[in-house]
């Protein structure tokens, strides 16, 4: 690499830490960030950083080089030593504890965020969510609100942390950037039945939602402008998974769940243990941004009834009890409701203190490959159709149905 005797000595020593393939991607890592003189510079490390939609602020690009190669002021240049230097420490301290030394700032990280979109809605959001883990504002339904709470501009590592679970999108993105090798994040490819600007996920929207989609291409199977009709949202979801619920309220908030069980009609809540539930989460991302995971505590992942003379029919996600999702919509497809649930800690995903809205649009999205040789069977068979018959006869002659509780 150019180097000194010195130096050279030094560089391995330090690849001595690193395994073979950490050793090969550091060198293609340094190769593509040096510039002509062979060394790192504040211009060839902003030129490498990814901007999806729009450039990272040059100010912001130059701060990240100097705090994640430690570069000392009056001086402009990272070497391969120091450039290895960076990698060993970055492997020591994880990605979390790193991201956090360059993106403290809440200004930096709306930045970052801007450079996905220029969405003032998507922002507001994210911003929105920001300020409560700035101030210790409730995120959680377990959180008690702080007496007092971080008064700056900047989250400490307890907040930070926070961050990671509420908007895994983001800190992700976030981590990507303060590596030593900055790295485009992998997003999932949309593919809308409708026009994009009519659609409720759109490309930022996605980003909140990408550690959970992946980067693969997901296919809009159903929306409510196409025909609000409950036979043809049954039939988008069942039988797929992972699939992606997405609803706008009559009062323009924008919310959904993400399950990862398959989907089949049943009076009571399913997708526990080997049917693969556990991944599943509900998330707000208007007018606030914020993603709660499965806590574990209960595995009333998903519900999805219709015909019952006693259950509510409809789709639902979380909850106690079969009549208190976290996230229900009616088979009508005109009214839902979410209540502060266990299964995943979320509050009110809509906003505000009551647990019903009207629906205004609703979405459901699956893998693309989901949908491939869907007439060849599928999942759904025989014993869960007559199983939620059963249940339907079982809930009518006890004249009620007795919940799942909630167990610890």
């Amino acid at each position: 690499m150019g180097a000194t005797s010195s130096s050279s000595a030094e560089a391995d020593r330090l690849l001595r830490g690193l395994s073979p393939k950490e050793i090969a991607e550091a060198e293609k890592g340094f190769e593509d960030l040096r510039g002509p003189d062979g060394v790192i510079t504040p211009a060839t490390y902003t030129a490498r950083l990814p901007g999806p939609c729009r450039p990272l602020p040059q100010a912001l690009g130059e701060r990240l080089f100097r705090v994640v190669y430690e570069v000392p002021e009056g001086e402009s240049t990272v070497d391969w030593v120091q450039f290895l230097r960076t990698l060993l420490r970055f492997k020591g301290k994880g990605s979390t504890r790193h991201a956090h030394d360059a993106f403290k700032s809440h200004d930096d990280i709306l930045a970052c965020s801007r450079s996905f979109a220029d969405d003032e809605a998507f922002l507001s959001a994210v911003e929105r969510t920001l300020v409560d883990l700035l101030h210790g504002n409730k995120v959680f339904m377990t959180d008690k609100p702080a007496t007092t709470g971080t008064r700056d501009s900047s989250l400490d590592y307890e907040a930070f942390r926070r961050l990671s679970r509420v908007l895994p999108g983001i800190f992700e993105f976030l981590s990507l950037l303060s590596d030593p090798v900055p790295r485009e994040p992998a997003l999932p490819t949309l593919q809308y039945s409708l026009s994009a600007t009519r659609s409720i996920l759109t490309p930022p929207r996605a980003l909140l939602l990408s550690t959970m989609l992946g980067p693969i291409p997901w296919t809009q199977v159903f929306h409510s402008d196409k025909g609000k009709a409950w036979p043809m949202l049954l039939s988008s979801l069942e039988d797929k998974h992972p699939t992606l619920v997405l609803v706008r309220t009559a009062e323009g908030s924008i919310i959904g769940g993400y399950s990862t069980a398959a989907w089949y009609r049943s009076a009571k809540f399913f997708g526990g243990g080997e049917e693969g539930g556990g991944s599943s989460c509900v998330f707000s991302l208007h007018p606030r941004a914020c993603v709660y995971p499965s806590t574990g505590f209960n595995e009333n992942f998903q519900y999805l009834a219709s015909g019952c003379t006693v259950n509510p029919n409809g789709v639902g996600l979380g909850g106690a009890r079969v009549r208190n999702f976290a996230l229900f919509i009616s088979a009508s497809l005109d009214a839902g409701h979410s209540f502060p649930s266990a299964t995943f800690n979320n509050l009110h995903l809509h906003g505000g203190e009551a647990s019903a809205f009207g629906v205004d649009v609703v979405e459901v999205w699956c893998p693309s490959s989901a949908l491939e040789g869907e007439g060849e069977g599928g999942r759904c068979n025989v014993l869960q159709n007559e199983k939620f018959k059963a249940d339907q006869v079982i809930h009518g002659l006890a004249g009620k149905f007795q919940g799942h509780n909630e167990r610890a």
